[in-house]
Parts: C-alpha cells; structure tokens; sequence
C-alpha cells in the first residue's frame, strides 16, 4: 500500500508527521522507502529510462555499421564501373555541348576524324622531342649515368 501526502511543508516534516501517524494506528508497521514524490517517480522511472538508453545506443551502432556498410559497398561499385561512368558521363556531356555547336553536327564523321587525326599529330609531336634528344645520347653515357 503506498500513501501519498501533499504539503507545504519541508518534507522531512512531513516525513516525521507521517512516522508518528502510522506508529499511533499501528507501532509494528514499518515505513518502506518513505521519501518525496519526485524521488519515488525517479525511482520508478530508473530501470525504463536506463533500457532506452541502452536501445538508443545500440540503435547508433547498427546506424553506424549500416552507414559504414553501405559506403563501402558503394564504393566498390564505383571501383568496378569507373569506365562506364566515364563513358556515361561523356555522353550525357556530349549533349549538353552539342547545343553550342555551331553549324557542325555533333556524329560528323569527317570532324570525327579530323579531330582524331589532330590528337594523333600532337601526341606524336610530344613524344618526337624527348624521343630525339634521348636517341643522341651516346650508350657509354648513358649507362654512365646509371
């Protein structure tokens, strides 16, 4: 049985009052954990409060497992499929700069082909004059530096 008492009073007087009360109907009837309403409510709230901290917790790691997961799956996707996002990429930009063409047609062969011969000749220029200047070093040198 649990008897609540509401005063003004501080609530160790209260506490005295209730002792003296009980001892005068019954001298042999023990108070069990007398004390004020917000230590009894606290009390009783302890033990589910604690339970949803714990949940909460856990919650956070499975968050935190499922985030880290996730990312790492979808980076070895993009590992795997960096080509075809290139490629993908390309040809979403290819119509985007299509609209700033001018009087030419995105697919024309003949500027297809152009523009792959360009790129051709500007590689091999790059790579003629390193080549050239590596082709006059004499071998003894060469092997000297070494």
């Amino acid at each position: 049985m649990t008897f609540v008492v509401r005063s003004p009073l501080p609530a160790g007087q209260v506490l005295t009052s209730a002792r003296e009360a009980v001892r005068r109907v019954d001298s042999k009837l023990p108070l069990i954990r007398p004390g004020t309403e917000s230590a009894l409510v606290a009390r009783e709230l302890a033990r589910p409060q604690f339970h949803l901290v714990l949940f909460a917790l856990f919650a956070g790691v499975a968050v935190a497992l499922a985030a880290v997961g996730i990312c790492g799956v979808v980076a070895y996707t993009v590992a795997q499929r960096t080509r075809e996002i290139g490629v993908r990429l390309a040809l979403a930009a290819g119509r985007v700069i299509a609209t700033f063409l001018y009087q030419v047609q995105p697919r024309d062969p003949l500027t297809m082909v152009v523009v792959v011969a360009m790129l051709i000749g500007v590689v091999l220029a790059a790579c003629l004059i390193p080549a050239r200047r590596a082709a006059r070093v004499p071998p003894a040198e060469a092997l000297r530096m070494e």
